[in-house]
């Protein structure tokens, strides 16, 4: 799920993409994440917690770009998108 939620967004990350879908999206991820059965093995606990930081700096960056968009004034988003 996380790797499909990459994979598609990676094509908008242009400037005028504001994130709020993907954040959406990335919650439903992480839900899905927290229901899942726990770690079996140790390999298996690792490899999650691998994953729980990906998720976790790609949120971040997703709220950075949500929040730079959202503060953008009109005349901005006309400079900077309609080129």
């Amino acid at each position: 799920d996380l790797a499909e939620l990459i994979f598609n967004l990676v094509p908008k990350l242009h400037e005028s993409y504001n994130a709020v879908n993907a954040l959406m999206d990335l919650y439903f991820v992480k839900e899905k994440m927290k229901n899942s059965e726990l770690p079996k093995s140790r390999e298996e606990f690792e490899d999650r917690a691998i994953i729980h930081s990906i998720v976790v700096n790609f949120e971040q960056f997703l709220e950075i770009k949500r929040e730079f968009a959202a503060n953008l004034s009109e005349e901005e988003k006309n400079i900077f998108w309609n080129r």
